[in-house]
């Protein structure tokens, strides 16, 4: 059961990050411009914390939220918090109590020069307790994974602070200047290896979605990451409005 587990949270930690991460998308111009914490901070408008629902075929079980926050001396603060009934089969439902089973928290600190300093997230389900954290010293990234409290990995590997990377499951930031056809390449740490990785985007469609009642105009991205395909739903100012996970059936849902 842990496996699974571990699975779920790595899955369901994929997409949240793709899709944190923001790729400035010029049109007609055969480049993608780099990502940055300076494009997503100075182009995030929205006040207060972005909240989604979260659902299995249907079944809202859980939710997530991220606020963004200033702190002394200009730093900025991305905090992040979810928590969720993981949809575990019937047969297996009398093993564990009643509640939120999964509950994940975490924060990345980036300068006033909009580079990344320092990140954590601590993620604990029934029988599973990780902690993970990185810190920027210069060129090198210093990482420590610990499990029930027990460090099981310790290294440190060069890294640029400027490259933007994130390390939880809450959607953040919108994906802005998107047209069909458009495709491009997002790099992203894992937060439970503390290597880098790299998921593919693409936007397949334009198409409309009713939400909260209205229909919406929206963009349909997939994300390929190791044969899955994932996919979201996108209006064209950026927000994110609805966003498959690596389970069938299982999605998160704008809320306002």
């Amino acid at each position: 059961m842990g496996k699974i587990i571990s699975y779920a949270i790595v899955s369901f930690w994929l997409v949240m990050s793709t899709l944190f991460v923001k790729k400035e998308i010029l049109p007609r111009l055969p480049y993608l411009a780099e990502p940055s914490y300076e494009l997503m901070l100075r182009c995030q408008t929205r006040r207060g914390p972005t909240k989604m629902g979260i659902y299995f075929f249907n079944r809202r079980i859980g939710e997530a939220c991220t606020e963004i926050g200033t702190l002394s001396h200009g730093f900025y603060r991305i905090a992040h918090y979810l928590e969720m009934n993981l949809p575990i089969p019937s047969i297996l439902k009398s093993a564990f109590p009643e509640g939120k089973l999964l509950t994940v928290t975490g924060s990345t600190l980036i300068t006033p020069d909009y580079q990344l300093k320092s990140f954590d997230v601590s993620v604990t389900a029934p029988g599973l307790r990780y902690q993970a954290a990185g810190q920027v010293k210069g060129e090198e990234l210093e990482f420590v994974l610990a499990q029930d409290g027990v460090v099981t990995q310790r290294r440190r590997a060069k890294f640029n602070p400027r490259v933007t990377t994130t390390h939880t499951f809450t959607p953040f930031l919108a994906m802005p200047y998107l047209a069909v056809g458009k495709e491009w390449g997002i790099h992203i740490i894992n937060p439970f290896t503390g290597l880098s990785e790299t998921v593919k985007a693409r936007v397949e469609s334009k198409t409309t979605m009713v939400w909260q009642g209205k229909v919406q105009e929206v963009f349909e991205v997939i994300l390929d990451y190791q044969g899955f395909q994932p996919k979201a739903w996108i209006t064209p100012s950026g927000e994110i409005l609805k966003e498959e996970i690596l389970m069938p059936g299982l999605y998160l849902l704008r809320e306002e």
